[in-house]
C-alpha cells in the first residue's frame, strides 16, 4: 500500500481535517450489496457524536476497502462482520507506544469476522503485498485479535 512509500520517505501524506462518520457510512454503503448477496450481516457501531479527524480520503478508503474485503473473503458462511469505531484515550492504552506522545486521544477502528484468525507471528506479514495466509483455522472463542496500524 501507499503507506509503505510514506514510511520510506518516498511519498508525502496529504491529509485534511474532515468529518469521519459520513465518510465511513459511505464506505459501508458500498458493502451493503455484498453483505446481502453473501449473507454476511454487517453490524456497525459508530459513536453518536461527530468525529473530526485529519486523514487522506483516498488512502483511508483503500484501507477500509482492503480490510472489509478481507473480512468478507475470510468469513465463515453466514457469519456476522462487525465494524466498530470508538474514540479512545491513549494515556493507558496498549496503543500508546505507537502514537506520538503529544496525542492524547485517537480513533480506533476495529473490524471483526467469524473466520480464520491471523496467527500472532503472521500479523506483520499480512501487510506485505501479495501475502496470503495458508491453512489457518479459527480457534473457538477467539474474536478479539486485532492489528493497530497508525495512519
Amino acid at each position: 500500500m501507499d503507506f509503505r512509500k510514506h514510511d520510506e520517505g518516498r511519498m508525502e501524506l496529504l491529509a485534511s481535517k474532515q468529518h469521519l462518520i459520513p465518510f465511513i457510512k459511505e464506505v459501508i454503503l458500498a458493502f451493503s450489496e455484498l453483505s446481502r448477496i453473501q449473507n454476511h450481516p454487517l453490524k456497525i457501531h459508530l459513536p453518536e457524536t461527530e468525529l473530526i479527524a485529519w486523514y487522506n480520503p483516498q488512502l483511508l478508503e483503500k484501507v477500509f476497502y482492503n480490510v472489509l474485503m478481507n473480512a468478507f473473503k475470510y468469513s465463515n458462511e453466514e457469519s456476522v462482520i462487525s465494524l466498530n469505531v470508538d474514540m479512545i484515550t491513549l494515556n493507558k492504552s496498549p496503543y500508546r507506544e505507537r502514537v506520538d506522545e503529544r496525542v492524547k486521544e485517537a480513533i480506533l477502528v476495529s473490524v471483526f469476522n467469524e473466520g480464520d484468525i491471523i496467527p500472532e507471528d503472521k500479523l506483520e506479514e499480512v501487510f506485505e503485498p501479495f501475502y496470503r495466509l495458508k491453512n489457518t483455522k479459527r480457534p473457538a472463542g477467539n474474536r478479539d485479535r486485532s492489528k493497530f496500524q497508525s495512519i
